[in-house]
């Protein structure tokens, strides 16, 4: 396989994009993780919630699987200068009131000092926002944190696969010794197992025919055929899978699944003990496989 066809992700990465205009500076930060669907945490101030779906969006373009936390952070160092505005209706009831004390006998102190003091007096003017402005600067900002974590992910992902095809090719060598010894051991059991029966029943009056026919009816109970038939079709379908485009470790985690079913149903039936450590050897190498795969895209 060429390794410019190897192409796939790891679900575990982190990126970030920063974006910055006219004092105003846009951070967003991504992490993944494992998941069995996409799931996206999307945590933004609360004045640029509006901007949640725009990155949902930008996102589901590049990712398929994994749970990511995004994170929007807004720097805002735009001028604020004659930014404070001033109610005026309301220091107007403050100074009513104050009058309405001082006829009652209470001394009249009311400066303009003790009346900006007031609550909501004054009040900060917010800079009217340019919705597009926010919205691209946010884009491009979540634009650079996808690519930036994309990096990230394919390089892992592309050690996965590494790793993976090696481990694949050490099962296929492992199964064609399991074939090999197979083939001998089912002919050298079969007339093992007539010797001793025939030495066994030799005083009963049971016909070497039909000793013959339960002894062949028994080895093909035990035969492995079917089940390294399989396991070589499921190794197989592993470098295939890797080949297509897309998302793939939900097929990898199926072809799994079943190749440890294979591998567990040859283990129970093996009447040798060559085989039989072969099969452990092989169990131990789809575990890891079985994990590895749990991270891939």
């Amino acid at each position: 396989m060429s390794k410019n066809t190897i192409k796939h992700y790891s679900m575990t990465g982190y990126g970030k994009g920063v974006c910055e205009d006219n004092g105003l500076k846009i951070t967003v930060e991504m992490k993944s993780v494992n998941h069995r669907f996409l799931d996206l945490s999307i945590r933004t101030p609360k004045n640029y919630m509006f901007a949640e779906d725009m990155i949902r969006n930008k996102v589901k373009e590049h990712v398929f699987r994994g749970h990511l936390d995004i994170f929007v952070n807004v720097d805002d160092c735009r001028d604020k200068h004659s930014t404070l505005l001033l109610d005026e209706n309301l220091a107007k009831e403050y100074l009513r009131v104050s009058k309405e004390l001082e006829v009652l006998g209470y001394c009249q102190d009311m400066s303009v000092s003790t009346l900006l003091s007031m609550p909501e007096i004054l009040r900060p003017a917010y800079i009217d926002e340019d919705e597009k402005l926010l919205e691209a600067l946010i884009l491009d900002a979540t634009s650079q944190a996808v690519k930036n974590m994309q990096k990230m992910r394919l390089k892992e992902g592309t050690n996965l696969v590494k790793d993976l095809l090696y481990k694949i090719h050490s099962l296929q060598e492992l199964v064609s010794k399991i074939k090999e010894y197979a083939s001998v051991i089912s002919e050298d059991y079969k007339k093992s197992l007539s010797s001793k029966l025939a030495e066994a029943l030799k005083e009963e009056a049971i016909s070497p025919s039909r000793i013959e026919a339960e002894i062949t009816l028994f080895v093909d109970k035990a035969s492995i055929d079917e089940e390294t038939t399989r396991l070589e079709s499921h190794l197989n379908q592993y470098i295939e899978t890797f080949l297509l485009p897309g998302p793939i470790g939900k097929k990898l985690d199926f072809l799994t699944q079943e190749t440890h079913r294979e591998i567990n149903t040859i283990a129970s039936k093996s009447v040798d003990i060559k085989i039989t450590r072969i099969a452990l050897t092989a169990k131990n190498i789809i575990e890891a496989i079985r994990e590895q795969v749990q991270n891939l895209e």
